[in-house]
């Protein structure tokens, strides 16, 4: 369990909190936080799909490096172990 305090001072035990767009589990696994990033990137993709018919390749790329590649680098040093969810995930 993770301690939250609230704002009347009270102290929660959650299993996951979400801090600077990372949700860290109590039991220290992955999953949740996986499944959230995958659930941003599945909706950035479907925007930039339908982006194409509509702007040049170099906004496209504009679009992805702001959006896509800023989602994927947040917090890539904390998940460094995740491969086996992630290969379960695409699997």
């Amino acid at each position: 369990m993770v301690n939250t305090q609230s704002i009347d001072g009270k102290i929660n035990l959650t299993n996951s909190i979400k801090f600077l767009d990372i949700i860290i589990e109590s039991s220290l696994k992955w999953d949740k936080h996986i499944d959230y990033i995958n659930s941003k990137l599945n909706s950035l993709g479907y925007i930039l799909r339908s982006l194409i018919s509509i702007l040049s390749l170099k906004i496209i790329k504009q679009v992805y490096n702001s959006d896509v590649h800023s989602v994927l680098n947040c917090g890539i040093i904390l998940y460094s172990g995740v491969t086996c969810h992630i290969v379960e995930l695409f699997s």
